[in-house]
């Protein structure tokens, strides 16, 4: 469904209607589908997709779009992609590649290239990234299947281990004092994201990390 949310995908039924599609300037009511999609994609780029896309008011705003423009592909997939008929779980393809989404920030505390020099909006940023992979994780728990948990199980510990580098940075005592805690801290750290990642890209197919 990646594709069909992030390209809108029209389907022309004759000559004349490919041409209309087709014009820069639409017709106000294509106007008005536009926006509606247009709203529907940029509400999806913090979200699970699976997840989101089982948003009443999301399929609410799908099913719009296809009552007014049948030829509307993307909003027909996606709706019927997010419709209760689907099974309540994510698969364990469709769970590893949701978790990837969730957990890729951690490529963003990678690249402090001294970590030690670390300053006070970088540690806010690391909380900020902590508690927003961490309640992200927390949102999947109810679509994953009992089969699966050991994903959200190792994901979870992964997002633990990042609070854990950030505690390393509190208190009082100098941060030379602390060299081997931070560095045992932050090897904890990236050990556990390529190991997940190297797990995930087995079952979404995705090339895997360097």
């Amino acid at each position: 469904p990646d594709f069909f949310l992030k390209y809108e995908v029209l389907v022309a039924s004759s000559l004349a209607e490919y041409v209309m599609l087709s014009c820069k300037e639409g017709s106000e009511q294509h106007e008005e589908i536009r926006n509606k999609f247009e709203i529907i994609q940029e509400k999806a780029t913090d979200n699970a997709l699976g997840v989101y896309l089982t948003n009443k008011f999301v399929r609410e705003r799908l099913q719009e779009i296809v009552d007014q423009a049948p030829y509307h592909l993307s909003a027909k997939v996606l709706n019927i992609y997010g419709s209760v008929s689907r099974p309540r779980y994510l698969t364990r393809e469709a769970l590893a590649a949701e978790i990837w989404r969730k957990v890729d920030a951690i490529t963003e505390i990678g690249k402090i290239e001294n970590i030690h020099e670390i300053n006070s909006n970088q540690l806010d940023r690391l909380d900020e990234l902590y508690k927003k992979m961490r309640d992200d994780l927390k949102d999947l728990e109810r679509y994953t299947d009992s089969r699966h948990t050991d994903l959200l199980k190792e994901a979870k510990d992964l997002v633990a281990s990042v609070r854990g580098l950030g505690r390393e940075f509190e208190g009082k005592d100098e941060r030379w004092g602390k060299y081997d805690e931070i560095e045992s801290a932050r090897g904890k750290m990236m050990r556990a994201n390529r190991e997940l990642l190297e797990k995930l890209a087995g079952l979404t197919g995705d090339p895997r990390p360097n």
